[in-house]
């Protein structure tokens, strides 16, 4: 006996029934084989879109190889579709055009140009590679070098790759996910992912042990969400399951939406008909749709949890956005109810987790951080638009950019942009930034079309997927880099290909044909998928070379010690390194391979150092600090030094000293894997000093000059690079030059003031000439106050005349003093005060108190300077204030004691007189 399906309380309703649905479904595969034949692409679809986010994004090689091998399935699968398919006419994504034409744009960065073409296209890349390489291939190389219009051609490539899998997973949604079976499945398996992941972030950030799974430390720090090492790229990935969840919600809505669309306009009042409406939803509510929307919600409170500001932003306008456009084009009247009760219980549980306070804090500083950092970032990087050329930089090179064109003392090297459209513009030009821009118009237009024409449900589920996933996106992509994320590329391209499949497909399916519609022949498409299959093969090659590598490369430990690696460990890696070589030039294993190098030379000549030294004649406490202290003898810049002594002995003695093991049979070799190194990537600063630095040690003198002045050049807001310039240049005996980068650095870095005057006095390391007081006031010092104030107060006790003369420019450099800088106000009385001007001093001691009565250096200052001058009353009565100010000093503990015993002192004598 059958049993009929329950009705809802909404089908109870006296409500016309839906609408038929018209043709505009998806077509069904010709044969229930070739539906079987598409399996293997659906399975792949899922595996890629599912699996990469958690092998932490997929940023390592190994994943990336996993994502390539997986497509290829994917692509002998649609090969297999084609030969059996009877249609002679196939669509393709017209995405693929903009993708084809970036990468061309990028295989254009990196491929040696012809002369005519060098002079056209390049700009400042000619000086650049000129300088850095110029140099060195005159020295170590008979060919000129090689100028590229990147100026990273290993980032390029990987970028390369990085869009390859990105088109390929574009490919494979466009073709496997266009029947409603394939598409139900993989839209709920991406918003179930989603939910798991969010989930997952909440409960390790709640549990956080500074490692992701609680086992895997991160590898240059950061702030992780769930397995993602960068929060705002899970917030991204987060976005999009998201919007595979916004395509469900409509998808179990829509069919119901024309029927109260249907109903006759009546005369009940605005509020009548919203409570009709909010009860039919109610009425219509199963187990399904509160699925759907506990996902949304769950998705949502992830998102807000990463505290990713770019994010939520993206959340907030996707969610606006899509609203908009879909109350604008479709007309419904029940669906908006549905944003209410969402975005109400998204931040309550964000409230009962406990983030919103945090994530309220991270917007209240958004200002003063974009300011300061990544606002600054943009600016100083579009500097180079007027200098780099047409094509831009190279993909993936903005750190360099931002290292060349930098305007702030640098901290940090900036590995992307942290903005999409800027990184394009930077790194491709306005015809890169041409092509994105297109790119995002195309896809917008698909989406809106299909909700526009479309009225299968599936459809307009699709479409307004693809709404929300634009705008969120795009939105999040202004303040994040998630877009070069391995796991957010292939999502991202499965989802642009499904959007593509139902708008295209669409548009073949209406009776007026749309430009949209135009399919290719079955030859075409052939040949796209066996040239992506031919192109993706030799990619999953270079990914398992580079992920062999990477894997070589973690096995050595991050930091080298005296003991660790030790020379056979180091030997043993240099030649395994080696080896792979052939296989794979990438900047990292030739950086790594070079500086095991040097850790061989620092080990070779701790040995001949130990074997010199009576070692057995101390003890074991002895013998490990000699041993240290013997290491530290060892860097680059000691050994520098030894050159410097040893070059006064003659040219027999130098080239002894060159003959060396540790010098010829290590440092040569290093030499040479960091020159290959520079090929890829000429702007390096940490490899190019060494470069530097050791080939003024091998006897290359004028090649060690020119490479750190292109290091300087390259890098010229970093304080370390340039205060090692100025050191190496003052073993070469270039004083002047020397002069001027120990200058620029204490510019950019105050805080090395001793270590600089201790360097050209010759206490930190034998220079031959000491620099005098004299010079290093005229030359080395900035017109920076409190250094001013410091050399003439402790480098000048004996040299009174040069001392006020110090002070006097140290004073003039405070003219303009804001009236709420109570630290200039305290300078400027200790400066008078040196001077010797007491009365102005001290006016200037109480002028600061004034203006910040609890100001604890200005109080005491002027404590210190009445009790000398006899003021025992007032000097008490400050020193008092300070112990109430702060009562646990020892410094303010003894001056009271000094003046309450003074004026004790003071009052017996009274009293007794």
């Amino acid at each position: 006996m059958s049993q009929r399906k329950p009705k809802t309380l909404g089908e109870s309703f006296p409500i016309t029934p839906p609408q038929p649905v018209d043709a505009s479904s998806p077509p069904e595969d010709e044969s229930r084989f070739q539906r079987w034949l598409g399996l293997p692409g659906l399975l792949v679809a899922l595996f890629v879109a599912i699996a990469p986010p958690w092998m932490f994004g997929s940023v390592y090689g190994t994943p990336r190889w996993l994502i390539g091998v997986a497509l290829l399935v994917g692509l002998v699968s649609w090969w297999l579709e084609l030969s059996l398919a009877r249609k002679r006419q196939q669509q393709l994504p017209f995405m693929m055009l903009f993708v084809i034409a970036g990468g061309l744009l990028g295989l254009l960065q990196v491929v040696p140009l012809p002369t005519w073409a060098n002079d056209f296209l390049l700009g400042a890349q000619k000086s650049i590679y000129e300088g850095t390489l110029g140099p060195l291939t005159r020295g170590l190389d008979s060919r000129g070098p090689t100028a590229y219009l990147s100026l990273d051609t290993d980032a390029t490539w990987n970028m390369l790759q990085l869009m390859l899998l990105g088109f390929l997973a574009m490919l494979v949604g466009f073709r496997f996910v266009r029947r409603s079976f394939e598409s139900i499945v993989f839209l709920t398996a991406v918003t179930a992912n989603g939910v798991v992941l969010a989930f997952f972030g909440i409960v390790q950030k709640l549990t956080f042990n500074g490692k992701i799974y609680w086992q895997f430390e991160l590898p240059n720090g950061g702030t992780p969400f769930g397995p993602f090492i960068n929060r705002n790229n899970a917030a991204g990935y987060l976005l999009m399951c998201l919007a595979a969840s916004v395509g469900l919600i409509v998808l179990t809505w829509v069919k119901k939406e024309s029927r109260i669309g249907s109903r006759r306009p009546n005369d009940d009042s605005a509020l009548d008909q919203l409570r009709l409406q909010a009860l039919y939803l109610i009425g219509e509510l199963n187990a399904r749709k509160i699925a759907v929307l506990t996902a949304a919600v769950f998705i949502s409170a992830g998102i807000v949890s990463s505290l990713s500001r770019g994010g939520v932003t993206g959340l907030m306008f996707g969610a606006i956005a899509t609203l908009i456009l879909f109350c604008v084009v479709r007309r419904p009247q029940a669906s908006v109810l549905l944003m209410i009760p969402v975005l109400g219980t998204v931040v309550l549980l964000t409230v009962w987790i406990g983030y919103y306070e945090q994530l309220m804090n991270r917007f209240d500083d958004v200002g003063e951080i974009s300011q300061t950092t990544r606002v600054q970032s943009w600016s100083d990087s579009l500097q180079s638009l007027g200098e780099m050329g047409l094509l831009g930089s190279g993909l993936g090179s903005y750190p360099v950019i931002q290292r060349i064109y930098g305007q702030t003392n640098e901290r940090y090297a900036f590995e992307y942009a942290e903005n999409q459209f800027v990184q394009t513009l930077v790194d491709a030009g306005i015809p890169g930034l041409i092509l994105l821009v297109s790119a995002i118009a195309l896809l917008t237009y698909l989406a809106w079309f299909a909700l526009r024409h479309g009225s299968n449900s599936l459809t307009i589920a699709v479409a307004t997927m693809g709404i929300f996933l634009i705008t969120s996106q795009c939105v999040a992509a202004t303040f994040d880099f998630g877009w070069y994320i391995p796991a957010n590329t292939v999502l991202l391209g499965i989802l642009v290909g499904v959007v593509s499949q139902y708008s295209q497909g669409l548009a073949g399916r209406l009776k007026n044909k749309h430009f949209i519609a135009v399919s290719a022949g079955r030859w075409l498409a052939s040949i796209v998928v066996i040239s992506s299959f031919v192109i993706c093969l030799l990619t999953v090659f270079s990914l398992s070379r580079r992920a062999d590598m990477e894997a070589n490369i973690r096995a050595i430990p991050r930091t080298f010690s005296s003991e660790s690696p030790n020379l056979v460990e180091t030997e043993k890696w240099i030649d395994e390194l080696n080896r792979s070589l052939p296989n794979s030039r990438h900047t990292l294993q030739l950086n790594t391979l070079g500086e095991l190098w040097l850790h061989r030379s620092r080990l070779l000549l701790l040995q001949s150092q130990l074997a010199s030294f009576p070692m057995t004649e101390l003890s074991e406490s002895k013998q490990e600090e000699k041993r240290k202290e013997l290491w530290n003898l060892t860097n680059l810049a000691a050994i520098e030094m030894q050159v410097r002594e040893v070059r006064t002995g003659g040219s027999r003695r130098l080239a002894d000293f060159r003959r060396q093991p540790y010098v010829d049979g290590s440092l040569i070799p290093a030499l040479a894997c960091f020159f290959e190194s520079l090929k890829e990537k000429p702007v390096q600063p940490e490899i190019q000093m060494l470069v530097g630095q050791i080939a003024s040690v091998v006897g290359e003198k004028e090649i060690g000059k020119s490479v750190i002045q292109q290091t300087v050049a390259n890098s010229p807001k970093n304080a370390s690079f340039l205060f090692s310039a100025g050191r190496s240049f003052l073993y070469l005996d270039e004083y002047e030059e020397a002069m001027e980068f120990l200058r620029s650095s204490l510019v950019l870095e105050p805080g090395r003031f001793k270590t600089v005057i201790d360097l050209v006095q010759g206490r930190a390391g034998w220079i031959e000439r000491p620099i005098s007081n004299q010079t290093i006031a005229d030359k080395i010092l900035p017109d920076d106050a409190t250094l001013l104030f410091k050399f003439a107060t402790q480098n000048l006790k004996d040299e009174e005349e040069l001392r006020i003369q110090v002070l006097e420019r140290a004073n003039s450099t405070l003219k303009d003093i804001k009236f709420s800088d109570a630290a200039e106000q305290l300078l400027k009385a200790r400066i008078l005060l040196a001077m010797g001007d007491m009365e102005r001093g001290t006016q200037q001691l109480e002028y600061a108190i004034t203006m910040n009565s609890r100001n604890e250096m200005a109080i005491y200052d002027l404590a210190v300077l009445l009790l000398a001058d006899g003021e025992v009353e007032k000097s008490l009565v400050f020193a008092r204030k300070l112990s109430e100010i702060n009562n646990s000093s020892p410094k303010y503990k003894k001056l009271l004691k000094d003046a309450q015993f003074e004026f004790d002192k003071k009052h017996v004598f009274e009293k007794q007189e």
